[in-house]
């Protein structure tokens, strides 16, 4: 059945049945604790990898999340910066919290365009990669407005002081004021959190004024007074 299911998945196309691929789920359950029959699983995926067609490979790389290792980096890294195939290549990845994950992550972002760059600097903001603040700063400062305004939000998710500076270094237009004001005041309460009152309070600080629109005066009066409490 097994033998079947893998033959069926050469053919897979979208809006396929999956029934003949249940031998394929239903090994990969049954492989959970065993480090063998796992790696078999992802010898045998990865290997198919190269030849399925788009949908075969989002079958894979979906399934990759269950039985990946790192070996499987490597095989999903050049899928990054494909449109086609970089949503599910990406996810896998970030879910597999591997330090090789967020290091082929972080190694994709530069030669990315589009929505796959977009999503690739989310995953290391959700994985609040540090080491990612220097490629979010390029991006913020870069030609596309979309990408532009994810960068600034993933330095918000960052939230530490290098991450700050970076914000306090992006060029202020109508498209990335109220954008860096919201990820300055996100940094301002991470370092809070994270026991740094003193950073926090001069960032608070900065939105005070009166020029300031009456929400942002708001947040950043309740975050300078929490600063004062600890």
């Amino acid at each position: 059945m097994l033998d079947q299911a893998w033959e069926a998945l050469k053919g897979l196309d979208w809006g396929s049945d999956l029934s003949p691929l249940a031998a394929i789920d239903q090994a990969i359950d049954q492989a959970q604790g065993n480090p063998t029959a796992l790696a078999e699983l992802e010898e045998k995926m990865l290997g198919m990898l190269g030849d399925a067609n788009h949908a075969g490979r989002d079958y894979i790389v979906r399934r990759l999340l269950l039985v990946g290792s790192e070996r499987c980096v490597a095989a999903l890294s050049p899928h990054l910066t494909q449109a086609e195939t970089s949503h599910q290549a990406r996810l896998t990845l970030e879910q597999l919290h591997l330090p090789a994950a967020v290091d082929a992550l972080r190694a994709a972002v530069p030669a990315a365009t589009g929505a796959a760059k977009i999503g690739l600097m989310g995953s290391l903001a959700k994985l609040r990669d540090a080491q990612a603040t220097e490629l979010f700063a390029s991006a913020a400062t870069g030609d596309d407005a979309e990408v532009r305004a994810a960068a600034i939000w993933c330095l918000g998710q960052i939230g530490d002081e290098a991450a700050a500076a970076a914000l306090a270094n992006v060029p202020a237009d109508d498209q990335t004021t109220v954008a860096v004001t919201d990820a300055m005041l996100s940094c301002a309460e991470r370092l809070l959190a994270a026991g740094n009152p003193s950073a926090a309070r001069t960032i608070f600080s900065k939105f005070t004024g009166e020029g300031q629109p009456q929400h942002v005066r708001l947040a950043a009066n309740k975050g300078l007074l929490a600063t004062v409490r600890r």
